[in-house]
C-alpha cells in the first residue's frame, strides 16, 4: 500500500486535492509520443485525454525504422509482447511479415550483392536491432481504446492553482490537472 503525506489542514483541502487528482491529464498531440505517454498513464490508471488537431482520417502511411533499444523498454512497461507489436505494426504486416530490415544492399535488377554492413557483432544481431513499422498502423495500435479527441486545435490555456483550463478552436473548454505538450516539432500550434 502506498501512502502520501500532505500538508492539508482541513477536510475541505483534502476534498480539493482529491478532485484535482481525479481531473485528467490533458495531452496535446496524438502522435507517437502523445500516445505512448497516454498508454503509460492509462496503465497506471491515471485519467487522461489526448487532443489532436487533425481528423482521425488523416493517414500517415510511410514507414519508419525503429531500433530495439528505442521501443523495447516501452513495450515492457506497457506489457505488450514484441511479437504482437510487430505483427500489428510492421510495414509488411498485411502479408504476414515482421518488419525485418536488412543491412545488406542488393541490386534490384541483377540480384547481385552490393554491400553488407560490417561490425564486430554478427550480421543477424545487427539486423535484429532494426524494425520497420508503418506509422499509420503504429498510431492506430497505440490509440486503441484511449480517449483521443480529433479536430481539437488548442488555441490557449490558462494555469490555475488547482489545475489547467484548455481552450480549443471548436469552442470547447476542458479542465485538467496538468497539460502535456506532445505536439511534435512540426506543430503549428500555440
Amino acid at each position: 500500500m502506498i501512502t502520501y503525506e500532505t500538508n492539508l489542514s482541513s477536510k475541505c483541502d483534502l476534498f480539493q486535492f482529491m478532485l484535482l487528482s481525479q481531473r485528467p491529464i490533458l495531452i496535446i498531440g496524438a502522435g507517437i509520443s502523445g500516445l505512448v505517454c497516454a498508454r503509460i498513464l492509462d496503465r497506471y490508471r491515471i485519467p487522461n485525454i489526448i487532443f489532436e488537431t487533425f481528423p482521425k482520417s488523416r493517414k500517415q502511411g510511410y514507414g519508419i525504422t525503429l531500433r530495439s533499444w528505442a521501443y523495447s523498454h516501452y513495450l515492457e512497461r506497457l506489457c505488450i509482447a514484441p511479437t504482437a507489436f510487430k505483427a500489428a505494426t510492421a510495414t509488411d504486416a498485411p502479408v504476414g511479415g515482421n518488419g525485418y530490415v536488412s543491412s545488406t544492399l542488393i541490386d534490384a535488377y541483377t540480384g547481385k550483392l552490393l554491400t553488407r554492413a560490417t561490425s564486430a557483432r554478427s550480421h543477424s544481431e545487427i539486423e535484429s536491432d532494426f524494425f520497420r513499422v508503418n506509422r499509420f498502423r503504429l498510431i492506430e495500435y497505440l490509440a486503441g481504446d484511449l480517449d483521443v479527441r480529433y479536430e481539437h486545435e488548442l488555441t490557449s490555456f490558462e494555469s490555475k492553482v488547482d489545475g489547467v483550463v484548455a481552450k480549443f478552436k471548436n469552442g470547447q473548454t476542458i479542465e485538467g490537472s496538468i497539460l502535456v505538450g506532445a505536439d511534435g516539432v512540426f506543430s503549428t500550434g500555440t
